[in-house]
């Protein structure tokens, strides 16, 4: 349980180990492993053959890349950091050595293994094997088991499967396969006992003035058929069957420019699985009807800023919204150079350039493995005087913001959106009315004003100081509390952050979740159990983490979460789980 002066400390992502799964005369294949938490994004880092740096972004999911356009018979270091918001973790490093250079060129692999060996079903007369190899490949398999007689047998297997049936098997009777599988007792009905069907994911893949066509994947077993719920333009409930075998549904006859939301259930037998949900809206009436698809798009790329060593750039994205960019230039060596950018951001500065010099930039945005078609500019550096210094990124202001309110002090917050301040200058009227100022360090994004009257208005401006230059100042008021017998922070109003999934087995879901302003008095989880039952379970104020028990087995939930202060309820948080 939380005391007052303790905080959750939410698990921090760590990375595991780093390897060199796969190489060639001019890649190598990287893998690494995420043990605790996840990182938004990864970044591979390694000097080319003319030693020039290089940055290779990958996306958060991910957890191998292949590093290509290498020199032969090189050797070569990695540096891996994991990426989350604007901090890169410590990095892990491995070494590689590329291949020589052959008339056939061939991938020098690296041993392969086996990982896991289990059983998926099971019948009175058939054993259904499943096995995964982690790293590598074989070029077959070979299973080998005693029959009902005692007598060995041999099932070869091709190298790209991963799983196999072994019929012919007798009644009740263990077979070693390094792993024991006891077949079913023969009954009049014989069914195999099949894992739990679950329901993945469901997407959205075209959408017209009147259709919209969905997608779904299902990760385990398998259901007798789907069943696609939404509401028409009237506002009445509509069911559309869907084949247990079949995946994607276009459903039509809908109304142009309109949201629908759409429930996607797996039937197997009398049970329904918990449903999937998502969103799509249909698109305008127009003369040619043409499918629209859900993708974002570049606009227009433009240079907003030339030094003589930098270009400061910037982009449009008119539709949708990319993960994140890829900046790719040549610099004064003829070298190709890439520079990631964070998905939300829309502008860059290339440093390191040469001056007088003409640069090609390209602009690619990346969407899971999808990269899209580049936006190109040119700039040409300015050339360097004796007298000329590079103008470097204007540092500005971004928002001034008030995180708490005492009797006597006010806590303010602050953004930097571009550049840096060499330090920060708080200006403000005391009681009586003379002016007061307080500096801060240019590292620092808030700071408490203290020594204040109570039940009084004070008008804050901020301003950012770099060398002897002064930016325009930011303002915000804020009042201060009354005097009370036991004077209390009158708190921002609380919002919740992000809810993540830090835990997962057979029967539970451990769930953790943030509140980056304010407190709330108490949390609220809820769900559908196994029979589609809702379920509400409390959380006290100070908890940022609970473990939800009594779950099935390889069943898909979505939970939500509430923050509650006194008899007002947050909007909710939502994340989906599978045991």
């Amino acid at each position: 349980r939380l005391t007052d002066s303790e905080e959750a400390s939410p698990v921090q992502p760590s990375l595991g180990e780093f390897s060199v799964l796969d190489v060639t005369s001019d890649s190598v294949r990287l893998y690494w492993t995420v043990p605790t938490g996840s990182f938004d994004s990864f970044l591979v880092q390694y000097k080319d053959a003319d030693g020039q740096p290089q940055a290779l972004p990958v996306e958060g999911p991910s957890r191998e890349v292949t590093v290509t356009n290498l020199v032969p018979s090189r050797r070569y270091k990695f540096n891996l950091y994991g990426l989350s918001g604007r901090k890169r973790s410590s990095p892990l490093s491995t070494d590689a050595t590329t291949a020589h250079r052959t008339d056939s060129e061939e991938v020098i692999p690296v041993q392969p293994s086996l990982g896991e060996l289990s059983v998926l079903d099971v019948t009175s007369d058939s054993v259904r094997l499943y096995w995964t190899v982690p790293t590598g490949s074989f070029d077959s398999f070979l299973v080998q088991y005693k029959d009902a007689d005692g007598q060995p047998q041999a099932l070869p297997v091709e190298g790209d499967s991963r799983e196999v049936t072994v019929t012919n098997l007798g009644r009740k009777r263990s077979s070693p396969l390094s792993t024991d599988a006891t077949t079913a007792r023969l009954t009049d009905s014989e069914e195999a006992t099949p894992v739990q069907p679950s329901l993945g994911e469901f997407s959205v893949l075209d959408v017209t003035s009147d259709s919209v066509r969905l997608y779904w994947t299902v990760p385990t077993g398998s259901f007798e058929s789907f069943l696609v719920q939404y509401k028409d333009a009237d506002g009445q409930p509509q069911a559309l069957p869907v084949e247990g075998d079949s995946r994607e549904v276009t459903v039509t006859n809908l109304v142009p420019s309109r949201r629908y939301k759409f429930k996607l259930y797996g039937l197997s037998g009398r049970k329904r699985s918990s449903p999937l949900s998502t969103d799509a809206t249909t698109a305008p009436l127009t003369d040619p009807e043409e499918a629209i698809s859900v993708q974002p798009s570049l606009g227009e790329l433009s240079v907003l800023d030339v030094t003589s060593d930098s270009v400061r750039l910037y982009w449009t994205v008119p539709t949708g919204s990319f993960d994140s960019f890829l900046v790719q230039y040549k610099d004064a060596d003829g070298q190709p150079q890439a520079l990631p950018v964070e998905g939300p951001s829309h502008e860059v500065t290339v440093t390191n350039l040469a001056p007088s010099r003409r640069y090609k930039f390209n602009l690619y945005g990346v969407s899971g493995r999808k990269r899209s078609s580049p936006l190109s500019t040119d700039a040409t550096t300015a050339s360097l005087t004796d007298s000329e210094e590079a103008t470097p990124v204007q540092p500005s202001l971004g928002e001034l913001s008030v995180l708490d309110v005492t009797r006597d002090s006010v806590r303010l917050y602050w953004t930097v959106p571009t550049g840096s301040f060499d330090s920060f200058l708080v200006q403000y009227k005391d009681a009586d009315g003379q002016p007061q100022a307080l500096p801060v360090e240019g590292g620092s994004r808030e700071v408490t004003v203290t020594s204040l009257a109570p039940s009084h208005r004070y008008k804050f401006n901020l301003y950012g100081v770099s060398g002897r230059k002064r930016s325009r100042p930011l303002a915000t008021d804020a009042t201060t509390a009354p005097l009370t017998e036991t004077a209390e922070p009158i708190p921002v109003q609380p919002s919740l952050g992000e809810l993540s999934v830090l835990d997962v087995t057979s029967d539970s879901v451990r769930l953790y979740w943030t509140v980056p302003t304010g407190s709330f008095d108490s949390f609220l989880v809820q769900y559908k159990d196994a029979d589609g039952q809702p379920q509400e379970l409390p959380v006290e104020g100070g908890s940022n983490e609970i473990t939800v028990t009594n779950l099935a087995p390889s069943r898909r939930y979505k939970f939500h979460l509430y923050g509650v202060s006194g008899r007002k309820r947050s909007s909710p948080l939502s994340t989906d789980a599978t045991t």
